[in-house]
């Protein structure tokens, strides 16, 4: 006899990500407690249907990681259009591991980068970390070709 589910697939994925969130009532963040990414965002690991031939067709799954901002864009409106992308802003600043419904939506990805210019958080990859580890690169720039023509 098979047991049937209480709750659908999507409120036991709620249930779990909600397990591991502080609300922050000042901003309405929506603060992801559990594992983050290298770049700070929130992470969670579900187990999805795996495409799969024969007998074993529904018994196979596979592990997918995926942001809990776009978890939660997806949770709570169902899907994110093709060509769009999962925008997130939080007032309270760059807080990467809030997933509040009120901070994300859904935008182009030209929207999102003139947005990102906007707020000045574009990341440029020659400037990035230089003011903080105190490199000038016009003077490493010069030291190299110096390097090069001595060799």
């Amino acid at each position: 006899m098979k047991i049937k589910f209480l709750f659908s697939r999507r409120a036991v994925i709620l249930a779990r990500l909600m397990r591991n969130t502080i609300i922050d009532p000042r901003t309405n963040c929506w603060l992801y407690t559990g594992a983050l990414n290298n770049d700070g965002y929130g992470k969670l690991n579900l187990r999805v249907p795996a495409p799969g031939k024969g007998k074993r067709k529904r018994t196979r799954t596979r592990h997918v990681t995926i942001l809990t901002h776009r978890l939660g864009f997806l949770l709570m409106n169902g899907y994110v259009p093709r060509v769009n992308q999962v925008h997130h802003a939080c007032p309270g600043g760059p807080r990467r591991h809030c997933w509040s419904p009120d901070h994300i939506w859904s935008k182009t990805p030209s929207q999102n980068c003139r947005e990102r210019e906007a707020r000045k958080r574009a990341v440029r990859a020659a400037t990035a970390g230089d003011k903080f580890l105190g490199i000038d690169r016009e003077a490493l720039r010069q030291f190299n070709i110096i390097k090069r023509a001595a060799v």
